[in-house]
């Protein structure tokens, strides 16, 4: 059976996330503060963890430093699940001290994330420490997403990575951007206001600058149609959220000729 450690000071999120993990075939142990998480790993080492960030006695970021100076426990899939109100640097430092994972609390699905831990259990990634090797700053992303906790964390982890990131918060900001600053490939969010990635992708495709862009289009939802429509207009890749962002660094490193 696996075994999954729950550290939140939440109480009330804490149940609903066990009662879910135990309905899906868990063993699962909770903790409400950072000491008490460390305690519990010292105990007994779990088979991931879900991490907040904001705990009490010691934060979820002293905690995964905890975890990975610890060689039994450095390779432990560590699932962060924290509100957007609190990204201001925290998630930044959830990535570098080697996250596995990043999961907005506020728009947490109970189905998805099981589904999530089962997929870092079947096939464990490395903590984020390990980069893909980029030439700093040589090639510029366009990110272009309204959600500023993913936005946030792409940009971070596109950084990290050695790419130069311009920012978009809206379909005619990311056009705006792009025409006035063509980028080396852009990350395009499927919905977005003002004018959605599909809207963008009808314009861009009748650019004759933009149009040689590649394009890495995000959805929440997988729809083929679309899927096979948006492919007619020069999306490259089309990723279903959530995704791995190591694997995102690779397909971005891929699109523009770098060595991933």
């Amino acid at each position: 059976m696996k075994h999954l450690l729950i550290a939140d000071d939440d109480h009330f999120i804490t149940k609903i996330f066990k009662e879910k993990f135990e309905s899906a075939g868990y063993q699962v142990s909770s903790a409400n503060d950072g000491k008490a998480a460390i305690e519990s790993l010292q105990a007994a080492r779990p088979d991931a963890i879900l991490l907040d960030l904001i705990l009490p006695d010691m934060n979820g970021v002293g905690v995964l430093e905890f975890i990975r100076s610890e060689e039994n426990l450095a390779d432990l899939p560590v699932i962060v699940v924290s509100n957007s109100s609190y990204f201001s640097g925290m998630v930044q430092a959830a990535w570098d001290a080697g996250a596995t994972h990043f999961i907005n609390k506020e728009d947490c699905n109970l189905t998805e994330l099981v589904a999530q831990v089962d997929g870092v259990l079947r096939s464990p990634k490395t903590p984020n420490k390990t980069k893909t090797p980029v030439k700093k700053g040589s090639c510029t992303v366009l990110l272009a997403d309204d959600d500023q906790v993913i936005h946030g964390v792409l940009e971070f982890f596109l950084n990290q990575a050695g790419f130069t990131v311009n920012s978009a918060f809206d379909g005619k900001e990311a056009l705006e951007t792009a025409r006035n600053n063509p980028p080396d490939i852009m990350i395009l969010d499927g919905l977005m206001p003002k004018m959605d990635g599909f809207e963008v992708m009808d314009e861009w495709s009748k650019d004759e600058t933009l149009s040689k862009i590649p394009v890495i289009m995000m959805t929440a939802v997988e729809d083929v149609d679309k899927k096979d429509s948006m492919t007619g207009k020069g999306v490259v890749e089309y990723l279903v959220k959530p995704f791995n962002l190591n694997d995102l660094v690779k397909i971005v490193s891929k699109h523009v000729g770098l060595e991933a």
